[in-house]
């Protein structure tokens, strides 16, 4: 990504670039601590599998 922004230049940073919105996403994603939890259970609720669904509460 640092190639990149380097290579796209500050505009590339500015909503609503695509290298923004993968930027973004990509830090939120390094950020949480759980998601390796969260993207087995989203895993598991599709195929129909059992899974714990207590970390999410509508």
């Amino acid at each position: 990504m640092h190639h990149c922004i380097r290579a796209c230049g500050a505009r590339s940073l500015v909503r609503p670039a695509p290298v923004e919105r993968i930027l973004r996403d990509l830090t939120v994603y390094q950020r949480h601590d759980n998601d390796d939890h969260i993207l087995a259970t989203i895993g598991r609720a599709a195929l129909g599998e059992r899974h714990d669904p207590s970390f999410h509460k509508p």
